[in-house]
Parts: structure tokens; C-alpha cells; sequence
């Protein structure tokens, strides 16, 4: 697993733009902490795990990398507040 560094708002970003399909996670639980399984943009099967300082990530870090240097698809030029109005 690689440690990708991320605030909040990043993260679900980063997230939400790697995977293309959710999968259960069994056999991947860590205790307290939040995982995600899934299939990414690339079509690996890959585990996400939430961290206080972002996430910590399966796969190649370099994926996520070029995740962070696409321009947002909507836009969007400042990050959007976690709360939704």
C-alpha cells in the first residue's frame, strides 16, 4: 500500500475518479478503518483504506497522480465545501 497525502476534499475527489465499480470488501476489513475495493479507470481491482492523512492506496501511486493533474470534468476551480446546500 502506498500513502497518498490528501485533504478531505481532494480525497473524495481522487476517490471518486479512480474507481468505476464498487466491489465488497470482505477479506480486506481493517478493524476501524474505512476500506473500499473496487475496479479503477485502468481495470484493475484495486483497495482503498481512509487515513487521517488521506488514504492509503493498492495500486500503482502513479494513477493517482494523473488523477490530480486532469482539470476538474464540471469545471470547478475552487473545492466544493463538504456540506452539501
Amino acid at each position: 500500500m502506498t500513502r497518498i497525502g490528501a485533504t478531505p476534499s481532494e480525497t473524495s475527489c481522487l476517490i471518486s475518479n479512480l474507481f468505476t465499480e464498487i466491489r465488497p470488501v470482505c477479506g480486506h476489513c481493517e478493524g476501524d478503518s474505512v476500506v473500499l475495493c473496487g475496479v479503477t479507470y485502468e481495470g484493475q481491482e484495486e483497495t482503498v483504506v481512509l487515513r487521517d492523512y488521506g488514504f492509503d492506496y493498492s495500486g500503482d501511486p502513479e494513477t493517482v497522480e494523473n488523477i490530480r493533474k486532469r482539470r476538474c470534468i464540471y469545471g470547478n476551480k475552487k473545492k466544493l465545501p463538504a456540506d452539501f446546500k
